[in-house]
């Protein structure tokens, strides 16, 4: 039996109204919406360091409501935020900031969901490709369960990382998103994303805690990788 891990973060919800250009460009752009997020870290490290998005442990998860004309943002940093620098016009609500803190440990239950970018290599090349059937991406998030006793990366050559969680695969829903386009780094490069959601019992917290702080999978910049999670019982 591993000890309680801590899991400490800042989250944020910014309500959007899609009748404002700059939200409706985040829609349309990903790369924009990642702009809009990091506004809100300006200052936390030096201009030009590298990779200030990992080193701050920013994540973020858009949620488009298309009949209510909103846009739902949630961000995750392990820094508190400043949203001023979002357009006022722009925002539905205040910005609503709160510390998340939980003692993760073994048997613990969750519900979660996560926005994730699966992906595969194929061919002798070993070209990527993305996962756009509910079948494929189920078994991409399956290879990264993690059941008692198993190691933290699997064994089976690929040196996948697991999540420090298992699940029954019937308790795990699986909803491919429309693909999105890369606008400014890959322009004409569709991205597909996948919805999960179902409900999760921590083997490992320890890692565990490692993918709420930093996210799962590929293109976390893009709005992917974010898991959130409820606590059952």
């Amino acid at each position: 039996m591993s000890w309680p891990v801590a899991f400490v973060a800042c989250h944020s919800v910014l309500e959007l109204d899609l009748g404002h250009p700059s939200t409706q460009r985040a829609v349309l752009d990903p790369q924009f919406l990642n702009k809009l997020v990091m506004s809100g870290f300006y200052g936390w490290v030096e201009r030009g360091a590298a990779d200030p998005r990992a080193q701050l442990k920013v994540l973020h998860a858009p949620s488009p409501d298309l009949g209510n004309e909103l846009l739902t943002v949630i961000v995750q940093a392990r820094v508190q935020p400043d949203w001023r620098r979002v357009p006022r016009a722009a925002l539905r609500t205040e910005p609503a900031v709160a510390n998340v803190e939980r003692r993760l440990a073994e048997g613990q239950e969750y519900l979660f969901r996560t926005i994730v970018h699966p992906t595969r290599d194929f061919g002798p090349n070993r070209r990527r490709r993305d996962l756009t059937d509910s079948k494929e991406v189920l078994a991409w998030f399956v290879d990264r369960l993690q059941p008692e006793g198993a190691a933290p990366v699997s064994g089976d050559g690929r040196g996948v990382r697991r999540i420090g969680a298992d699940a029954r695969t019937e308790d795990l829903e699986v909803r491919v998103l429309p693909p999105v386009q890369n606008m400014r780094d890959r322009p004409g490069q569709r991205m597909t994303r996948s919805q999960i959601r179902g409900r999760l019992t921590v083997t490992d917290p320890a890692s565990f805690a490692e993918v709420l702080r930093s996210g799962l999978g590929r293109s976390r910049s893009l709005g992917c990788g974010l898991v959130l999670v409820e606590p059952l019982g």
